[in-house]
């Protein structure tokens, strides 16, 4: 972590000035894409929340859709209960039969506390219903940080559904837009997203929550990558660029490329070590390599290590 210095205090979340991003994309074509990187440069990108911000499930903002209605025990229930999109079947199946026992706490906390770190939030809300069932707003105070987080992820969607309508109808988008949760009430660009959705009313909601607060503060529409260079390779790009803080390097990078990731990995991918810092001019990786050369090992060759030394695993 560069550059280093000393100050007072702790820091805080949101005391970084921001982050800057050197990655290798690894493409399927070789068509040039130098003016869309240079255009991204000159125009910026608009300021789209991205996937992490709804978390490993990817329905965050949905459990905070729940909780801004009002409906705590739904959001318990969808909390414990729905599996996320990209769930290995395994998971899928134990989201699944924790439905099938909802509401025998007892029989759910067992099924939960056999994945003490996967499970480690719902174990806590499992154990304060099995002290109360109804209360099920105190259980998700238990979780505060998480409750907290599914919040401020459906404002987060609210946001995303509010840019993509204006560039999909080519409409200009104010430079600073507000956050959706405000202490004053709905903001006008939100109204009719929040009373479709029902949390219109998010302030009364929040009363029960005094752990949440609203924010009045605006945010831009669009950000500007700074230091931005790029160069091209048989097997894709190495991009580096810095964006302040609140942006997401893969909404910026999503404005070039469609960006794929996960498993299986597709067969159009070329392999082999890049040393991008190296190829953008930034020094070298290879002390970290050396470092680190023991563990690192591409995802899918790690799946087929383990199937290979246990077969009954697949």
């Amino acid at each position: 972590m560069l550059p280093v210095a000393y100050g007072n205090g702790a820091l805080q979340p949101g005391s970084l000035r921001g982050n800057r991003f050197t990655i290798f994309v690894r493409t399927d074509s070789d068509a040039p894409i130098d003016h869309l990187l240079t255009a991204l440069g000159e125009q910026g990108f608009y300021n789209f929340f991205g996937a992490q911000r709804f978390g490993p499930r990817l329905h965050a903002h949905l459990l905070g859709q729940k909780i801004l209605q009002g409906d705590a025990d739904g959001a318990v229930k969808l909390f414990l209960t729905s599996p996320g999109v990209f769930d290995v079947p395994f998971f899928r199946d134990t989201r699944n039969r924790l439905s099938e026992l909802y509401g025998d706490w007892d029989e759910m906390l067992a099924l939960a506390e056999r994945f003490p770190f996967t499970m480690k939030d719902e174990i806590i809300v499992l154990k304060s219903l099995q002290q109360d069932p109804r209360k099920t707003r105190l259980a998700l105070a238990q979780i505060r940080e998480q409750t907290k987080m599914w919040v401020y992820a459906y404002g987060s969607w609210v946001i995303n559904r509010y840019i993509s309508d204006h560039v999909n109808r080519g409409e200009d988008i104010a430079e600073f837009i507000p956050l959706p949760l405000s202490s004053m009430g709905v903001p006008a660009e939100y109204r009719s997203y929040m009373k479709e959705d029902g949390t219109e009313n998010y302030l009364s909601a929040l009363q029960g929550y005094p752990f949440i607060q609203p924010s009045d503060k605006d945010i831009p529409s669009r950000m500007m990558p700074f230091g931005l260079k790029w160069e091209h390779l048989d097997q894709g790009w190495v991009v580096r660029f810095a964006l302040h803080k609140g942006a997401y390097a893969t909404s910026c990078l999503s404005h070039v490329f469609r960006l794929y990731e996960g498993m299986p990995i597709p067969a159009w991918v070329k392999g082999g070590e890049i040393d991008s810092f190296e190829i953008i001019g930034d020094g070298t990786i290879k002390p970290w390599h050396d470092r680190l050369a023991s563990v690192l090992k591409r995802r899918d060759e790690i799946g087929r290590d383990e199937a290979q030394a246990d077969p009954s695993a697949t």
